[in-house]
């Protein structure tokens, strides 16, 4: 099924409105980034440093401290999270 819009000349397009809208969290070693997504736009980047010292109580207060401000902020119809493996929190 072919969701593109003719621009002419045999090109397409394709509309992103029709994306969802994910707020999408990438959690690493250092770090947690989030940002609302859609399509190829990301808008309202986060990044907000962790503390090795807080353990995962810690990185999970910073996903849901970050997840609260931007849903406040942004209608999202997906949540995607991805954390880098790691061997101890």
């Amino acid at each position: 099924m072919d969701t593109g819009k003719s621009i002419g000349s045999g090109q397409r397009t394709h509309d992103q409105s029709e994306e969802p809208v994910v707020l999408a969290f990438d959690v690493g070693g250092t770090r947690v980034k989030a940002g609302v997504v859609q399509g190829s736009n990301v808008s309202s980047l986060l990044i907000e440093p962790l503390d090795e010292r807080e353990g995962a109580e810690g990185v999970l207060s910073s996903i849901v401290r970050i997840g609260r401000q931007l849903i406040a902020e942004h209608t999202v119809t997906a949540v995607g999270i991805s954390i880098k493996g790691r061997d101890h929190w």
